[in-house]
């Protein structure tokens, strides 16, 4: 029997683990101190172009579903919401899952037919999982979101979603400028009704508030800029002789989605007479230019 009057262990004091960031680049120190210090652009949101976006349910199911998608439609700024044919009631399951987007569920406008809910909109984009044989060149949402884009600055643009246990009919997707579907990697890539419409959102709302250039270069810079790496690429010997224009149009087009400003431009044509230099002083010291243009003023 062992002895009652033995000490017992008394217990270990456990003190604060240092976290360790292990596999970090930097220290997590740095980085809160890089991001407090860190100026970021102002953008101004264009209100106006958050209006023209019309997100429409068809045949809705469940009440919880629609306040969850209005919620997220007052999370990313937009305001018209709209029904068709709903097969339920916007009741207290609704108000519940709206948490700050009551006034968007007082503002839903209901429909008989998707003809009425996208009268007026340019440009209709239905969402759908399903891919079939018909179905082709099918969007995804940063797709969707590219074309969208564009509408706003005009008009309207309306997005369909169906109803939670069975999508969009041919029928439904037949009034359709657009289809899209959201990429998975999964065997079940039905998503939440909520969800969906939040990815289309989100790609269209960074569109909307992507940073850009102001000052775009003008068409006749783009083609001073063209006709002198062409004959750069000529003078180099990088262009097939047999058909040189052929790989212009690939450059031309892969410059072009970078949408220079025309300092930009600038030093595209700064690189191209700085290598001439070069190519015309192989035994001179490099000179060193700070400025936009090294190696000389752009040919026009």
């Amino acid at each position: 029997m062992e002895d009652e009057n033995r000490e017992k262990p008394k217990p270990r004091k456990r003190g604060k683990r240092k976290k360790e960031d292990k596999g970090a680049f930097f220290p997590v120190g740095d980085l809160k101190s890089n991001l407090k210090n860190m100026e970021f652009p102002k953008i101004e949101i264009p209100h106006e172009m958050f209006e023209r976006v019309r997100v429409v349910l068809v045949e809705v199911k469940y009440p919880g579903n629609i306040g969850q998608v209005a919620r997220v439609l007052r999370n990313f700024g937009y305001g018209k919401l709209a029904l068709v044919k709903p097969r339920c009631m916007i009741d207290a399951e609704s108000e519940k899952m709206a948490v700050g987007a009551e006034s968007l569920l007082d503002a839903i406008r209901i429909y008989d037919t998707i003809e009425e809910a996208v009268k007026g909109a340019r440009i209709v984009i239905g969402s759908t999982r399903r891919r079939g044989v018909e179905r082709k060149n099918i969007l995804d949402p940063r797709l969707s979101a590219e074309l969208i884009e564009p509408v706003l600055a005009v008009g309207e643009a309306a997005l369909l979603f169906g109803p939670e246990d069975r999508g969009l009919t041919n029928e439904d997707l037949a009034q359709c400028h657009w289809i899209a579907s959201i990429p998975s990697g999964s065997d079940r890539p039905s998503f939440n009704l909520s969800h969906a419409v939040a990815m289309f959102l989100y790609e269209i709302t960074y569109k909307l508030l992507l940073p850009l250039p102001r000052n775009y270069a003008l068409h006749e810079k783009y083609e001073g800029m063209f006709n002198h790496l062409e004959k750069f690429l000529d003078d180099i010997g990088f262009l097939h002789e047999n058909d040189p224009a052929r790989m212009m149009l690939v450059i031309r087009q892969m410059l072009y989605r970078a949408r220079f400003s025309e300092r930009e431009v600038r030093i595209i044509r700064g690189i191209v007479n700085q290598a001439y230099w070069r190519i015309a002083n192989p035994d001179k010291d490099v000179k060193k230019d700070t400025g936009d243009e090294a190696g000389g003023p752009a040919e026009e």
